[in-house]
Parts: structure tokens; C-alpha cells; sequence
């Protein structure tokens, strides 16, 4: 929002000073502009490369994509002579459709898959991926106490299993690791999303839902959830939101919600061990769902002792 703002501002000030200024300066400004705005955009890519050689090789890409990007509005703004004062509202536009175009360019990142690779916490516990590994970490590192994986039971009997539990805030955390997953498994997997999804809704309880493509943003994206779900805090943009809609209307969830248990398995009396040979796990690269001792995933070719 602080971003937004002062583009904006920028941009409105080349409107009132360019009579002061000439044209080529002027146009070397919007250019310079809108290459900053683009490399914001395309920002998300850089991110998610792990290693120096990829995100050199990424900054590369995102300063010739982000600067095509910008040198092409200005090219309009120069080839049709356009007027200066419509610049700004050129501007303006590009600077508020912003979040639009870096979400859509942040679903396009490709995120390393971790599907079902259990992992060790800072705080001593096993969950079920890689991916949760970081959520969890980044909750216990920032000093959020919270509760791994419960079965709660709602007034009607729908049962759910939820990732994380925030017991300070009442807020639950759902990571939706699998559903960009293209496979009958991840087909499945989006149908007890939207099942679940619908549930939290229809109780009004509070929930934060994290994908892959927030891992690289948790310092940002987790408290301005908090934020968004409790009405408290989260600075302007936030204080804006409850000007004009007033604060979230959520239940306290345990007006609705029973712990029943660490998992279904156990409420239905299954064994709470289950041999070697039928652990089932997820390729690491495409997400396919494996079982017993594979090597090589069948989806994809990969071996699952890659990382």
C-alpha cells in the first residue's frame, strides 16, 4: 500500500512539474518509473530461486522482462503523442493493477514439490512435508504459539483435521500444498479443499489459507492474515479495510468446535502404526502419490531421493 501510494504520488508530480522540466527528461522519468514498477511485478520470480547461479540468471530475466514491460508504455506514450497530463492516469493505472499482475505472475512460480516428505520442526515434532517444516518454523521463530494437526467435530458432525491452530488469535491454518497438483490425487485433494473450505465458512470460523507460492512471502503474508481475520493491527491498508466494511464477523470457535483427537485413524480405532511396506508418501518433484519403497516416481521418472 506505502508502494502504491507514493508511485502515485510520483507519478501526479510529473504531471505539476512538467512544464519545468523537458520533454526528454520527462519521458526518461516515466520510463525509469514504470522499469521499477515492472521489476516489483516480475519480483515473485526471483524468489523462487534457491541457488546464486539461478538468481542471477532470474535477475536477468526479470530486468529484461520488467524493463520490455516499462520501455513499452513509454514507447506508446511517445509514438502516439500523447498529452502529459494524461501520463499520471497511465501510471496510475499500471501501479494499482500491480497486485493484480504480481499474483498472477506468482501463481506461474514454480515451487519445489514436498508433498509427504515428513520433516523434524524446530520445536522437536514431525509434519507431514517439507513445506509444513516452514510454516511451522516461521511460527515458532516469531514467537506464535500454535497446535499441529487436530480432528475438531462441528454441530452437525463434519469432522476436519486442520493443519495449524493459533489458540491466541483463534485462527486456524489450512496449506493447501497439493492444489496446483495436476493428477486424480490432486483432483481429490481440490474437491476435500472445497468441502473443508465450505465448513470454516458456514461456522464463521477463521481461517488462513497458505499455498506454495506464499512459503517465500510467510513474513508478510501470516500477519497481515492475522490482521485481516481479527480486525487488529495490520497498519493503513488494513485500518482502510475496517473504515469501509467495518471488522470481520467470525465466531469464538469454541462455541462450535470439539477436539476429538489427533487424527480420523484414531477415532475410528485403527492401529496407530501402519507397516513400512503401506506409508504412503508424494513425489517430491510432481506431487504423485507413491507407495512402499519406490525409487523412481511413475509420473513423473524422477528419483525420490532427489531433492
Amino acid at each position: 500500500m506505502l508502494f502504491t501510494i507514493l508511485s502515485l504520488i510520483a507519478g501526479y508530480a510529473i504531471l505539476y512539474l512538467g512544464d519545468q522540466i523537458p520533454t526528454n527528461y520527462l519521458y526518461l522519468i516515466m520510463g525509469s518509473s514504470f522499469i521499477l514498477v515492472s521489476f516489483s511485478i516480475f519480483n515473485p520470480l526471483l524468489k523462487s530461486r534457491k541457488d546464486m547461479a539461478g538468481k542471477a540468471s532470474m535477475m536477468i530475466n526479470i530486468l529484461l522482462l520488467g524493463g520490455g514491460f516499462g520501455l513499452l508504455i513509454a514507447a506508446v506514450v511517445y509514438y502516439f503523442a500523447l498529452p502529459r497530463w494524461s501520463w499520471p492516469l497511465i501510471f496510475s493505472a499500471v501501479v494499482l493493477l500491480r497486485k493484480v499482475l504480481r499474483a498472477g505472475v506468482r501463481i506461474t512460480v514454480k515451487e519445489p514439490r514436498s508433498y509427504g516428505i515428513q520433516s523434524e520442526t524446530e520445536r522437536g515434532e514431525v509434519v507431514a512435508s517439507k513445506s509444513e517444516k516452514r510454516v511451522a518454523d516461521w511460527l515458532f521463530e516469531n514467537g506464535y504459539n500454535y497446535i499441529y494437526e487436530e480432528t475438531i467435530e462441528f454441530p452437525d458432525g463434519e469432522r476436519i483435521k486442520y493443519d495449524f491452530y493459533l489458540p491466541d488469535t483463534d485462527i486456524y491454518i489450512e496449506y493447501w500444498g497439493m492444489a496446483g497438483v495436476k493428477n486424480k490425487d490432486g483432483d481429490r485433494y481440490r474437491e476435500r479443499k472445497a468441502e473443508k473450505i465450505e465448513i470454516y465458512n458456514k461456522y464463521k470460523i477463521r481461517l488462513m489459507s497458505l499455498y506454495p507460492t506464499d512459503l517465500e512471502e510467510l513474513d508478510k503474508v501470516i500477519p497481515e492474515s492475522i490482521a485481516r481475520l481479527t480486525g487488529e493491527g495490520g497498519g493503513f491498508s488494513m485500518w482502510l479495510r475496517r473504515l469501509f466494511f467495518g471488522k470481520p464477523d467470525y465466531v469464538n470457535s469454541s462455541e462450535v468446535v470439539e477436539r476429538i483427537g489427533k487424527s480420523k485413524r484414531e477415532l475410528d480405532g485403527e492401529s496407530d502404526t501402519a507397516s513400512e511396506d503401506s506409508v504412503q508418501t508424494f513425489c517430491p518433484h510432481c506431487g504423485h502419490k507413491m507407495e512402499g519403497d519406490a525409487v523412481f516416481c511413475d509420473n513423473c521418472g524422477k528419483s525420490t531421493a532427489e531433492d
